[in-house]
This record gives C-alpha cells, structure tokens and sequence, in this order.
C-alpha cells in the first residue's frame, strides 16, 4: 500500500495494493498532498501489464479518474520523477517510448520531460528538457521547481564512467551539458573533487538553490563532499561564458584564427 500522513502520523492509506496497482518504484509529494507515484498497473485498453508515473490526490481513487504524468510504459521503463507545488511533474527516462491511444500512437526521445498531468487514458503534455541526440547518454535522478525549472543529473559521451555504466557525469538543467550545467566532472569549482568518483543530486528549493554531493577515492582528499549550488549565479556564468565563446568565434573567423 501507498502510505500518505504528517511526519508524526497518523497516517492513512491512500492507495491500497490491489490486482490492478502493484510494484512502486519511485515516489514523491507535493505541498498539497498530490502523490506521483511510479509503478505497475493493469491497463485494460492497452490489453495488459504497464508502467506509469500515476497521480493520486484521494484515497483509494479508481484507475479511470486519477491523472497520469506517462502511462501505458513497458514494464522495464522504469522513470525517475519529482512533482512541484503546483502538480507538474518532471520525469527521466533513458529508452524511448510509445504511448497507444485507441489507434493513435504518440513517440518519444528518451530524455528527460516536464510534464503536466491529464486524466487517464488520454493523450499527455509533455514538454521535452533534453535528449540524447547530443553529449547527453544516460539519465538519473530529476527535481523540479515551483516554476517549473527541472534539474537533474546526467551521463555525457566520452567520459571515463562510460555510457553503459551507472555513474553519472554531472548535474545540469538543459539540454547542452555546458551552457547548462551546474558541476560536471572536470570542473575546478568542485576544488579537490574537480575529478569526482560520483555525484549525486539532492533537491531544488524554492530559492532556486541545489544540493549535490560528491565522492572521491582519492586518499590525500575529504571522501564525501555536500555542496550547495546558487542557480542564479550558475545560469549567470553560464550567460557570461556563452558570450565569450561566441566572440572568440567571431574573431577566429575574422582574423582566421585555428
């Protein structure tokens, strides 16, 4: 069953397990006691076993009346997820996707979305933050912001990790790795940990501040380090190395420079 209460109780059942809703993987809520909640359930129209992101607002709401973020996923796509103040929901999923309605069908890049929830069984908005058509190849753990800001963590192409591992690159907010990001391997704002081991993303808050952590097995550094990200610093240096990248371009093709 799916539990929801104050932290010093009670709590109450908001959504027992039954034949149709089985097998939680991921889970969060809202300041308004919205559950997004990713996992198993049984689709009639879609004629069996899926997997979705699923809203539940009420106890015990039955399959035709909550709202969905995804659905109708095969049960191996398994998507990270995080829900706002205001219902949105931002989901990673690192394997395209279809989602069959009657004799529509809708395709979608593996990627990480914002979404925001419709009923069941009918079509989704989804709006897509990144793919990997670039340097992106893997995906991890996602947050998102009252204002629909989406951060989340990523593997990148050519990194020693490799693509197939399960250790993320960095933690980002965009579709290009280096005007979006906010610390990847490589980044001397990381000091000793510049060439970290892994990172994790902890969470955004309403101040637009994020969490990370990172580790290193290197034995003359601190082993486990926590940092706190300002994003609108972040989204200003980003800003300011853009223009410099883009000037220098020119004048290499003024001057002819290689």
């Amino acid at each position: 069953s799916i539990y929801r209460g104050p932290v010093t109780g009670p709590f109450e059942v908001l959504r027992s397990g039954t034949g149709t809703f089985f097998n939680t993987q991921e889970i969060d809520v809202n300041d308004d006691g919205r559950v997004a909640v990713q996992m198993e359930y049984f689709d009639g129209f879609a004629g069996g076993l899926m997997r979705g992101v699923l809203i539940f607002d009420t106890p015990e709401q039955d399959k035709l009346v909550i709202e969905t973020a995804v659905e109708k996923l095969g049960i191996g796509q398994q998507a990270t997820l995080a829900i706002n103040g205001s219902g949105t929901v931002a989901f990673a999923l690192n394997s395209s996707f279809s989602i069959v309605l009657g004799e529509d069908v809708f395709n979608y890049d593996a990627g990480v979305y914002r979404a925001e929830p419709t009923l069941f069984n009918s079509p989704k908005m989804l709006t897509k933050v990144a793919d990997m058509s670039g340097d992106y190849c893997g995906f991890g753990r996602v947050d998102i912001d009252d204002t629909g800001g989406v951060v989340f963590e990523a593997k990148l192409q050519g990194e020693l990790s490799g693509c197939s591992g399960s250790v993320m690159d960095g933690v980002v907010y965009g579709s290009d790795p280096v005007y979006h990001r906010i610390a990847v391997r490589g980044d001397s704002a990381l000091e000793s940990h510049e060439f970290f081991d892994s990172i994790l993303l902890g969470e955004i808050n309403e101040s637009g501040e994020v969490s990370l952590l990172t580790t290193y097995s290197e034995p003359l550094v601190e082993p486990t380090k926590v940092w706190r990200a300002d994003m609108g610093e972040v989204r200003w240096q980003r800003f300011i190395e853009y223009i410099i990248a883009r000037w220098w371009r020119l004048l290499a093709r003024l001057f002819g420079w290689r």
